[in-house]
């Protein structure tokens, strides 16, 4: 499967565009389908819109957030929240995710209680990097940046068979 990040900034506002297509074939039949695409616009360095898509084996999930001065309304189908505040969602590419300690999962609508936890120096994809351990109900993430200027360079999860799935962006497009 593939996942892009599209990141861009204009008039003070951050839009990001993250596309995912995964499936499992056994013996060229599809076992297990998913689609996922989230639309986001960051300003000030706050989540003020989102709207998503994602397709499970065929189950649809819908969210939308929008802001209003200090407010975020989350929607997941007749589902809704109320947040007061600045959030992010998971938000890899933007090293501000680091000073988090809840995320909006962009999937679900759901605001994460997360734990960072900094691992110390090290390399990954070639560069030297700072190492963090993001972990939530469901989740154990491996992320790195770059040690000089921050920017995102990957991350990594076990998955529930075992496989790991590594991100790393495109060769020139580290953190961007």
């Amino acid at each position: 499967g593939e996942h892009t990040f599209t990141v861009v900034t204009e008039a003070g506002a951050i839009q990001v565009v993250s596309q995912a297509e995964f499936a499992v074939k056994l013996l060229f039949i599809k076992a297990f389908g998913y689609s996922h695409e989230a639309r986001e616009r960051y300003e000030g360095g706050c989540l003020r819109e989102l709207a998503s898509t994602t397709d499970t084996q065929g189950e649809v999930t819908r969210v939308t957030a929008s802001s209003e001065g200090n407010l975020l309304t989350v929607r997941n189908g007749d589902e809704f929240a109320s947040l007061r505040g600045c959030y992010l969602g998971f938000s890899y590419w933007n090293p501000e995710l680091l000073e988090q300690s809840r995320l909006i999962n962009p999937q679900t609508g759901e605001l994460v209680e997360v734990e960072i936890i900094p691992q110390g120096s090290t390399r990954f994809a070639g560069f030297p990097a700072k190492a963090y351990r993001l972990r939530a109900p469901e989740l154990d993430i491996g992320l790195w940046y770059d040690e000089q200027d921050g920017r995102w360079l990957g991350l990594e999860s076990t998955l529930e068979d075992g496989r790991i799935l590594r991100y790393e962006p495109l060769a020139g497009q580290e953190g961007r």
